[in-house]
Order: C-alpha cells, then sequence, then structure tokens
C-alpha cells in the first residue's frame, strides 16, 4: 500500500468522560503504539497497555483507536504516538518467486520507521544549518550549575550555579553604587581643594598687606623724629597701614569662609583661617592706635616715636599671623587632595570560592572570593598558591585585603546569634527562655479580664475576696437554698409526693385492724394457713398465666391438654402411638434381614447388615484390542481401543479441536506412537495481520523448544489464483515450512488447509505435504496452493505447532486426526 501521510502522533486533551481516542493511521500491531498522559504541570507519563487503555484496528489501512480503562481527566493531555520497531521481519528467499507484496510490506514498514525517527529530530535541539558548529555535546551534570557556551564559543560546559549568579548581580550593583558614592566623594573633594587654594591665595594677600604695614610703619618711626609735620604725613600712612590691615581682615575672612566649604581635612584649614582673621583684627586695632597716638605726635614726636614703634611690633605679629594662616591653607589643600585620592573606590568582581592555581587581577576590576567563611579583595595580581590563600598563607596579606571577616560563633563573641537575642528567634517561648521569662513567675500571663479593668486590685480587695467562700452567691433563688438545705444530714425534709401521701392516709389509722386488712384486699396472719406460711420461694419469684392456668387445672389429663399433649398416652412401650410421617418413613425401610446379590460380570454383595460393595471387571487394553474375553467389562476408552484396533485402520481423532483467539500460536503434543500417520484439518483461519505467511514448526522434545534452525526445512509449493496469477517457491534451507504467504486478515477473508505428516514417529526425514485454499492479500482471491515441506534430520518428532510470521493467530479451528493401520 502507499503512505502518503507524515504524521505520527495524535494530540487530544480529556474531558474527565471521553475514553476513546482514534488513531487514524496505519499501525502493523498494537504494540507499537506508545501512550503518554501530560498533567497540567507538564509532568508525561507513559500509560501501560491492557493495565491502563486498550488497542483496536492493528493492520487496519484506516487505522483503529485507544480505549482507556478510566477517562483521562481535564487537566490531562493524551499523546499517541506510532513507534515502528526498528527491525528487519522479511526473509528473502534466495531462489524461488519474487514475493511482492511481502517485501511492499517491508517497504512500508521502512516508511514508518523514518517517519518515527524524523519525528524525534524534529523535537530535538539543533544548530542553524548555517552554523560552523557541529554537535554540541552536552557535559556531564553537575547539580544546580547551569550551561553556558565556552570561551571559544564551540562547545557546551557547566558554569555557575543560579545563587553564584544572584551573589554576583548582588556585587555588580553594590560596586555601582559604591562608584557611584565615591564620584560623589571625589566632586566633594575637589570642590575642597579649591576652595583651600583661595584660601591660600587669600592667606598670601593678608601676608603681604601685612609686610607693607610693617614697612610703613618702620618709616613713620624714623620721619617721626624729624618733625611733627612729617609725623602727621606718617600718622596717614599709618592710617593707609590700618586699611590695608582691613583688607587683610576681610582676605582672611573669605579664605575662612571657603576653607569651611572644604570636604573632611578642609575645616583644619577653617580653624586656622578663623585665627588669622582674629589676629588680623587685632593688627588693624594695633595700627589704629599708631595712628591715634601719630596724631597726637603735633605736640610729642616722641609720642608718635613710640606709637608707630608700637605700630611695627603689631605689624609683625600680623605678618605672623598671616604666614601661619598661609601654612594652615596649604594644609587645608593637602588634605583636600588626599580627601580626593582615598575617595575613589575600586572596581570589583566576584570570582566566587577561592582556588589554588588561579590567575587573580588587582588592578580595576579587582577580584574578590570567598575562603573560610570571609570575604577578601585582590591587591596584587599573581597565580594563587597555598603560601597567598587569603587568611591563611604565610604571605596572604601581600596579595590580599581582608573586605568582610566571617563573625565569630557561641556565647558571648557580639555576633547576633539566635542563642542570645530575639530578631531571628523560631518562636516566642525560644525568646522568652533567652531572656529568662518565665510566664506566671517573672512575668503576668496576658489576661483580657484586666485588659478591661481600670481599677487597681488592692491587697485589701484581695483579703476581702479570701474571707469569701467558693461559690458563695448574694442572690441564691429558692431551688438553689432548697438544695443546700437538704443537703445538710437530718433535715427530715419532705418532697411534695411524699407529703401528698401522707395527707391521703386517715388521722389515727390502725394496720391491725381485721376491718382495714380487709378492705385493703389483705389477710390477717390468723387467716393464712400455716402450711402456706412455710412455702418458701425467692423473693422475685412471679407466677405466669401460663402457670397459673396449669394450677388450675383439675387433673392430669386436662395438665397435658394444657401443655399441648392431649394425645399422649402413657401405656406400653410397644403401644405408643407413632405420628404419620413416622410411619411413612418406617415403611420405606428395608429389613436388614434382605441380601444384595451380584450380576453378571460383577462381584461382591451380600446381607444389608453393613455396607455393600459391587464390583465391576473392567478389560485391560490388551484384552479390549484382543476381543476374545467374554467376563470382562469394557469402558468407553476400552471401546474406542478395540474399535481402533479391530476396524483395521481409519482416521481417529486426537485430543479436543484447537481454537485460535488472537492467539500466538497453536500446537498440538505428545503425538502418539500407535499411528502410521497424521492429518491436520483447519478451518476459518484468519491471522491479526495483513500479508503474514502461515507456518509450521516441529519440535522433538514435546514443545519445549522448537526447531528454528536456518536449514532445518527444505521445500517447495505452488500457488495458483482465480486471476491465472502463478507463484512457485523453493527453498534447500528454512527455518520453518511455509504453508500459506501473505495472506489477508480481513473479516470476511477465511483460510483452510489439510496437513499431512508422514513417518512423524520414526527415526527418519518427517514429510509434510499441504493442501490450502486462501484469500491472498493483495486482491488475489481463491488462492490455492500445494506443497511439500521435510524436516532435514532424521529423528522422531513428538509435537507440531503453527503460527504467522509477525502477530498473533486471530481465529481458526484445528484438528488433529491419526491413521490407523
Amino acid at each position: 500500500m502507499t503512505i502518503s501521510t507524515t504524521v505520527n502522533r495524535v494530540r487530544a486533551a480529556g474531558d474527565g468522560s471521553t475514553t476513546v481516542f482514534a488513531f487514524p493511521y496505519y499501525f502493523e500491531d498494537a504494540g507499537h503504539l506508545s501512550v503518554y498522559l501530560t498533567s497540567a504541570g507538564g509532568a508525561e507519563t507513559l500509560q501501560t497497555i491492557s493495565t491502563h487503555y486498550t488497542v483496536s484496528g492493528a493492520g487496519n489501512g484506516g487505522g483503529g483507536s485507544v480505549t482507556f480503562i478510566a477517562a483521562p481527566a481535564a487537566t490531562e493531555i493524551v499523546i499517541i504516538i506510532r513507534n515502528e520497531p526498528l527491525t528487519q521481519v522479511t526473509d528473502a528467499d534466495d531462489v524461488g518467486t519474487f514475493r511482492e507484496q511481502a517485501f511492499e510490506s517491508q517497504f512500508d514498514r521502512h516508511a514508518r520507521q523514518a517517519q518515527r525517527l524524523q519525528d524525534e529530530l524534529d523535537r530535538a535541539v539543533k544548530m542553524k544549518k548555517s552554523s560552523a558548529v557541529t554537535g554540541p555535546d552536552f557535559p556531564e551534570p553537575e547539580a544546580g550549575k547551569l550551561i553556558s557556551w565556552n570561551a571559544a564559543g564551540d562547545g557546551l560546559e557547566n558554569n555557575l550555579t543560579a545563587d553564584e549568579i544572584g551573589n554576583a548581580v548582588t556585587a555588580a550593583s553594590n560596586a555601582a553604587l559604591s562608584e557611584t558614592a565615591a564620584a560623589v566623594s571625589a566632586a566633594s573633594a575637589a570642590g575642597s581643594a579649591a576652595n583651600a587654594a583661595a584660601s591660600e591665595t587669600a592667606a598670601s594677600t593678608s601676608k603681604t598687606n601685612a609686610a607693607a604695614s610693617e614697612t610703613a610703619a618702620a618709616g613713620s618711626a624714623v620721619s617721626a623724629g624729624s618733625s611733627a609735620t612729617t609725623a602727621t604725613t606718617k600718622a596717614a600712612e599709618a592710617s593707609a597701614s590700618a586699611t590695608n590691615a582691613a583688607a587683610s581682615e576681610g582676605n582672611a575672612a573669605a579664605s575662612a569662609t571657603d576653607a569651611a566649604g572644604s570636604a573632611t581635612s578642609a575645616t583644619t584649614s577653617a580653624g586656622n583661617a578663623a585665627t588669622s582673621e582674629t589676629n588680623a583684627g587685632n593688627s588693624a586695632g594695633a595700627a589704629a592706635t599708631s595712628a591715634g597716638e601719630a596724631a597726637g605726635s603735633t605736640t610729642s614726636a616722641a609720642n608718635s616715636a613710640a606709637a608707630a614703634s608700637t605700630s611695627e611690633t603689631n605689624a609683625g605679629t600680623s605678618a605672623t599671623n598671616a604666614a601661619n594662616s598661609a601654612s594652615a591653607a596649604a594644609t587645608s589643600e593637602t588634605n583636600a587632595a588626599a580627601s580626593a585620592t582615598s575617595a575613589h573606590v575600586a572596581e570589583l568582581r566576584w570570582a566566587g570560592a577561592w582556588t589554588t592555581a588561579t590567575a587573580y587581577t588587582g588592578s580595576d576590576p579587582r577580584q574578590a572570593v570567598r575562603n573560610a567563611g570571609s570575604a577578601y579583595v585582590c591587591i596584587a595580581n599573581h597565580t594563587s598558591d597555598a603560601a597567598s590563600e587569603p587568611g591563611v598563607g604565610g604571605s596572604w596579606s601581600t596579595f590580599w585585603e581582608l573586605l568582610a571577616s566571617k563573625g565569630d560563633a557561641g556565647s558571648g563573641t557580639g555576633d547576633m546569634l539566635s542563642a542570645s537575642n530575639l530578631s531571628d528567634v523560631a518562636n516566642a517561648a525560644t525568646a522568652r527562655a533567652n531572656l529568662g521569662l518565665a510566664i506566671g513567675t517573672d512575668v503576668q500571663a496576658h489576661s483580657a479580664v484586666l485588659d478591661a479593668t481600670q481599677q487597681s486590685f488592692t491587697t485589701a480587695l484581695k483579703s476581702k475576696l479570701d474571707g469569701i467562700e467558693s461559690g458563695a452567691t448574694a442572690d441564691q433563688t429558692g431551688a438553689e437554698i432548697k438544695t443546700v438545705y437538704e443537703g445538710e444530714a437530718d433535715t427530715n425534709a419532705f418532697t411534695d409526693g411524699e407529703k401528698s401521701k401522707l395527707a391521703g392516709i386517715e388521722a389515727g389509722a390502725d394496720v391491725t385492724d381485721t376491718g382495714n386488712v380487709t378492705a385493703a384486699g389483705a389477710l390477717m396472719d390468723s387467716e393464712v394457713d400455716p402450711d402456706i406460711k412455710t412455702l418458701s420461694l425467692p423473693a422475685n419469684t412471679t407466677i405466669t398465666s401460663a402457670g397459673a392456668a396449669l394450677i388450675d387445672d383439675a387433673n392430669a389429663a386436662a395438665q397435658r391438654a394444657t401443655l399441648g399433649l392431649g394425645s399422649v398416652d402413657n401405656t406400653a412401650d410397644n403401644a405408643k402411638p407413632v405420628s404419620t410421617a413416622q410411619q411413612a418413613a418406617l415403611d420405606g425401610k428395608v429389613p436388614t434381614s434382605r441380601t444384595v446379590s451380584a450380576g453378571t460380570l460383577l462381584t461382591g454383595g451380600g446381607a444389608l447388615t453393613g455396607n455393600v460393595t459391587i464390583n465391576a471387571n473392567v478389560a485391560s487394553q490388551a484384552e479390549a484390542e484382543a476381543g476374545t474375553s467374554s467376563t470382562k467389562v469394557m469402558t468407553p476408552q476400552r471401546t474406542k481401543q478395540a474399535i481402533d484396533v479391530l476396524a483395521g485402520g481409519g482416521f481417529v481423532k486426537i485430543g479436543s479441536t484447537l481454537t485460535a483467539s488472537n492467539s500466538s500460536n497453536v500446537a498440538f503434543t505428545n503425538l502418539p506412537d500407535n499411528y502410521a500417520a497424521f492429518k491436520v484439518f483447519g478451518r476459518l483461519i484468519r491471522p491479526a495481520k495483513n500479508a503474514v505467511d502461515f507456518q509450521l514448526r516441529s519440535s522433538t522434545d514435546n514443545g519445549s523448544s522448537w526447531d528454528s534452525g536456518s536449514a532445518d526445512y527444505r521445500g517447495a509449493s505452488a500457488g495458483y489464483a482465480t486471476n491465472s496469477t502463478q507463484n512457485l517457491v523453493t527453498s534447500s534451507g528454512r527455518s520453518s515450512c511455509d504453508l500459506m504467504e501473505s495472506i489477508s486478515n480481513g473479516s470476511s477473508d477465511k483460510a483452510s488447509f489439510e496437513l499431512t505428516i508422514l513417518q512423524a514417529r520414526d527415526a527418519a526425514f518427517t514429510h509434510f505435504a499441504i493442501h490450502v485454499n486462501y484469500e491472498r492479500y493483495g486482491g488475489y482471491s481463491d488462492h490455492f496452493q500445494v506443497g511439500t515441506w521435510t524436516r532435514t534430520e532424521e529423528a522422531a518428532i513428538n509435537a507440531i505447532q503453527f503460527f504467522c510470521s509477525s502477530g498473533n493467530i486471530a481465529a481458526g479451528e484445528f484438528r488433529l486426526y491419526g491413521i490407523a493401520e
């Protein structure tokens, strides 16, 4: 047949009720379908035939169906895949007729095999057709590792775990934040440096102005000795010096303002600049004093000279202070530069756990590693060895710097441990235990009553409550009071019923009064017979109505009638009455005096005083086949044996008819020795698959093994069809005997055959002669075939087996006959 579709699978959704799912494509055998159920979570489960499902339609051109034992749920997906076995089952003869149908069937199998492989390839991971990479091969699995391309880009390798990637992402994020902070710090440091430079300039200007003031003051001192007029002029110059000193004060103030803006170390500069400001102010004040004194030199040049001398001294002080300001500004500049340098943060790259014989980088980006629970950053390029192991090796500090230390474990070390803090304690009980607090001893247990209580419970209130007995109430009901009262001993309390009963008794009632006793229906002691007084009965004795009736009976006959024994007569034993049923049973008994006698051909018998046995004398097989004894009986088996021998030959059916019903084979075993030949008749035979051969094998060990060697049989067969098609098959060596070739398995196609087996029980070649009529697959109707086959070993066989070259025998009846000599 042709195969026009490449579809190899069916996918359908379950709904909780549907059990039958169609597979509308040809499949040769029920075992060639693989059935899976896929859960909502994606888990695939291979189902087992007969346990979870059954298959119908194997060998049909239109396909078949899969029927589930239990309907797949609405959350499940049904997958049916045709998995054609990757085998070749057609045995091509080296001589004989070309069996076109058998070869076409094999070609069809090849196509289905190719479709199975293509289905697998379509679901495989493959490289693009334009890729130069072949493969690639997957590495051996490592727990938790992710697969990535190697550095060369030509293969796959196991890489980091998901946790390591997460740690690296976190480290990168932290490094980015650190870099941003470093940039901000650097910018601040740059501003600090600029402010420090301005401070230095201002201080330098202050120094220059102070020097000019000093020079002017010195000139004033010289000139003051000559004339007051000159002193006046010098006073003006001193005034100018004061102005310059004031300018120095302003510059120093600006220096202080600028220095105050510098980061970190610039604060020191601001302090020094403030000192310079104070000193400059002092210089200005001194200069002003000098100017005043110089103005007074009109009357006394000596005073002017003294004042100028004072101005000189103060100016010198101003110069010294200005120099200090310059030095402080330089220090501020140096500190600002150091701040800018330290603001740089190295870029880090996480390298995981430290390993030996590994190249590590100490320049940006530096590598960070984990070792013995602590983290370290590389500060010098090197290849790791034992000496450079972080925190352990003898020279580790040359190559590494501790980044984060692992905390010490144990009590009292300062670590935040569950044994000494509450933040990670699993439950409240553990927390209280860690704090040494016990509910009811150290702390008050929670109380909803106390939550709603607004007043304090004092010791006095507690003492008052202690004096009230348990269960006391201030509003007891009458019933509660009655219950308490009656619970006391010797209260002589009467119930309402008892009170009513007492009220019904007349006053002065006398229970010994005969009239009262009689009125109550009782008897006085004097009225009771003494014999009755002595009668002793159990305290709870009760006489039933039946007992009372028996006591009331006048005589024994009446009592027997009461008891239902009116027909019973106490006569002599041999005169006692017998029921009708008992008499009938006795009449059916056989007297023991009778005897049983054995008839013809029987032995035994005797009197019926005990068990009696009759024996039949059965003939043996030899006696039955001889047919001469007249004193033996014949069983059906012995009768058949006698007929087989005395009839002088003919067909004798051996065993029962064998019926095939989707059977893997049909076999006759225990072939008897006393037949000259055997006949097998087969009818209504139909294979489970199309285009298979019907074959025969023999056995010498009663079916424990079958003769199936490649040259165990040889023979030839010829076939003819109503459409004049002919075929001839010959073989000098086969593993089985071909009885019919390429049989059709249509529902109306039935095959029949007659097989003759010669020399089966002789130590000689066994011959098989076959006459068949069948429908051949491919439209060859009414195909007739005859052939003969020979077993190539001279040995007696005792079993034969019929089977198909592929698949089971769907139906058929087989009968075995022996041909008696």
